[in-house]
């Protein structure tokens, strides 16, 4: 009996069945990988977001602000500035929440700075790393990205840094030569703040010159883009504005309830009259002393 071999239409088909079987374990392991790599990058972008959430809403709801607003060492100023790829402002402040990453001591009052740098840095000293391509998940590292600058805070104490002064132009602490100030940054790609002043939100504050902190501060962060994900989103018409990674409102309590009067000032000018003979805290008037008879 002699034996007989695999005809080729026999071999033509153990072949398109072998591929067809390896296809389907391709796409199966690439949908693992993908899916891995999906809720990487989701968690990372969640622990951003709580990173950032808790550094905002500390310092923002234990601001620092001299009972008459009048103190530039104490003022409370958001600038308004715009960058390649959006907002891009600034925030300057003094809170009493206890110093980030580092000893200070108790009851220290520190200076927070909030700022976009203009100019992108490789690094960043949070290690929340994240890449992804074609879809509009948060990242917040990537590996291409044109698309971003650096989200830099910088928290100076008062009496830990032993400031003597601050400077003239942009009105920070100047610490001692020897303090190095704690410090983070996350690459973004724009970050937007508003102040809410009782009626309407505004695009800059500044507390020494309007008598008054805001109410509540609303902050807006988008993470950092490749440009094929910035490609993307406008041909998807995403408007970065409205639909923002990271939107926070944080209201200051000590504010709540200010108006253009200060509530500070109101106390300030009610004491002045009644030590000048006006009216005295319950609203009546102070009777003036008359001159003993002769």
């Amino acid at each position: 009996m002699t034996k007989r071999g695999f005809t080729l239409v026999e071999l033509l088909i153990a072949l398109t069945i072998l591929a067809v079987i390896a296809a389907i374990v391709y796409a199966s392991f690439a949908s693992i990988i993908n899916s891995t790599d999906d809720a990487r990058i989701n968690s990372t972008a969640l622990r951003l977001q709580d990173f950032l959430s808790q550094s905002f809403s500390t310092n923002l709801t234990c601001v620092y602000a001299d009972d008459a607003l009048q103190q530039e060492v104490f003022n409370f100023v958001g600038v308004d500035e715009e960058g390649a790829h959006g907002p891009a402002d600034k925030l300057r402040f003094c809170s009493s929440a206890p110093l980030s990453g580092a000893p200070a001591m108790p009851g220290d009052v520190k200076e927070v700075q909030y700022e976009v740098l203009s100019e992108t840095d490789e690094g960043s000293n949070l290690n929340l790393g994240g890449v992804s391509e074609g879809n509009r998940q948060a990242v917040t590292v990537p590996l291409d990205a044109a698309a971003y600058r650096m989200l830099q805070a910088l928290e100076t104490p008062l009496l830990g840094a032993n400031v003597q002064e601050i400077d003239n132009q942009s009105g920070n602490f100047v610490p001692d030569e020897s303090y190095q100030s704690p410090s983070w940054s996350v690459p973004v790609r724009s970050m937007n703040i508003r102040y809410f002043d009782g009626v309407d939100w505004v695009d800059q504050w500044d507390s020494v010159e309007m008598g008054r902190l805001p109410w509540c501060v609303e902050v807006k962060i988008n993470f950092a883009r490749t440009e094929a994900q910035v490609e993307a989103e406008s041909a998807q018409q995403f408007d970065p504005e409205e639909d923002a990674d990271l939107t926070l409102e944080i209201p200051i309590p000590i504010a709540i309830g200010t108006t253009e009067q200060s509530r500070y000032s109101e106390a300030y000018d009610n004491e002045a009259e009644r030590m000048m003979g006006g009216d005295t805290n319950d609203g009546t008037q102070k009777p003036t002393q008359q001159p003993d008879n002769q």
